[in-house]
């Protein structure tokens, strides 16, 4: 069992390894945000990180556009089924259902 203080350390390790600034006065508003609100460690007026990933979408722009930026590639299943195949498992179908349960 982890206690608070293998937390801690483990927080520690993990924030010390980090170089960019950016990520860090993140990591330092996200904490000083649990920590100084009183509903248990969370802070229920920041808005979720689905929220800061939210981008505007283009206007006018085409279905063909975008898959022309994305590079996009289509292929079909007789494509598909040979990539496959190729494919060398190290598990069974049933080995990895197994690791699921």
């Amino acid at each position: 069992m982890t206690t608070a203080n293998d937390m801690k350390i483990n927080i520690i390790n993990i924030v010390s390894g980090i170089n960019d600034v950016n990520k860090l006065e993140k990591i330092y508003r996200d904490i000083e945000g649990i920590t100084s609100n009183s509903n248990d460690g969370i802070n229920l007026s920041k808005k979720s990180n689905l929220e800061d990933a939210i981008v505007k979408i283009r206007e006018g722009v085409t279905y063909q556009q975008i898959l022309e930026e994305q590079n996009y590639k289509p292929i079909n299943f007789t494509e598909f089924r040979k990539l496959a195949d190729q494919i060398e498992w190290e598990h069974s179908l049933d080995e990895l259902l197994a690791i699921l349960d």
